[in-house]
């Protein structure tokens, strides 16, 4: 199937207006549209410069696709960070036994003086096209037309699909768990930073004090598309988000074998 993709502000069909509204019906509940609109507008407006510069945290890039009749198929969202900040983002593992945290720059080796990370945050297929492959045209289109923006700064590329935990809170539990056990086996650095070596707890200990199971440390509901698009791409699982979701990610090695490979 071809599909139409819009990104300005202002398009035949609306653009970041239709994007809003859907990402915010599938994916922000608690939110309002205006809410989800206003950062929209707000962290578009931010460049990649910006980014690498330290002159803003965060900068999105919403994507609307549509059928050759004006329907719309679906939406996304891609963010850009800077590596230098994003790579001491906490993750937790484990192997079935154990959990611990690690650091992103542990799991994914990124080289480079100013590299940036790409996300592919959300994306969303309307129903009547499921199945289609749309989900997966949607993915790779979106990482595709932000790496060109992004160029030779794209250090790597990360997505995370949602787990059954993500809205609990368990998760950020159990990290300020960890967290305190790093800070009182290893201290702090000289910039006051928590040392984190990774200090392994027993899960089974883990389950029983924060009410969770490890069976249920994977992908919820429709975020299992994520996962599947992420694996087939070949990108590996690097861990748990803070909110006991899979992430997975890929090293770019060059920029133009990636584009390549989310064209496959």
């Amino acid at each position: 199937m071809d599909l139409l993709l819009t990104q300005e502000p202002a398009s035949l069909y609306g653009g970041i207006e239709a994007a809003a509204a859907t990402l915010q019906r599938a994916f922000f509940e608690n939110k309002s549209q205006p809410e989800v609109l206003g950062r929209l507008v707000e962290e578009s407006s931010k460049t990649v410069d910006e980014i690498i510069l330290g002159q803003a945290r965060k900068a999105t890039r919403p994507f609307v696709f549509w059928d050759e009749e004006g329907r719309q198929v679906g939406a996304s969202e891609v963010a850009v960070y800077a590596w230098e900040t994003l790579g001491k983002q906490l993750l937790m593992k484990s192997d079935g036994e154990s959990i611990w945290l690690t650091k992103m720059n542990k799991e994914l080796i990124v080289s480079g003086d100013t590299p940036v990370a790409v996300e592919l945050a959300y994306f969303a297929v309307n129903p009547d096209y499921w199945g289609m492959g749309c989900g997966r045209y949607i993915f790779s289109e979106s990482m595709k037309r932000v790496l060109v923006e992004t160029g030779d700064t794209a250090g790597c590329l990360f997505t995370i699909a949602m787990g059954e935990y993500a809205h609990t809170g368990k998760g950020q539990q159990v990290k300020e768990f960890l967290l305190n056990r790093e800070k009182a086996i290893n201290g702090k650095d000289s910039e006051g930073w928590i040392n984190v070596t990774g200090e392994k707890f027993p899960l089974a200990e883990m389950e029983v004090k924060y009410e969770f199971t490890r069976d249920k440390l994977t992908t919820r509901g429709l975020s299992v598309a994520t996962e599947v698009i992420a694996q087939k791409l070949g990108w590996k699982n690097i861990g748990l988000s803070t909110n006991l979701s899979p992430v997975y990610g890929a090293e770019i090695k060059g920029i133009g074998e990636v584009i390549e490979k989310l064209g496959a």
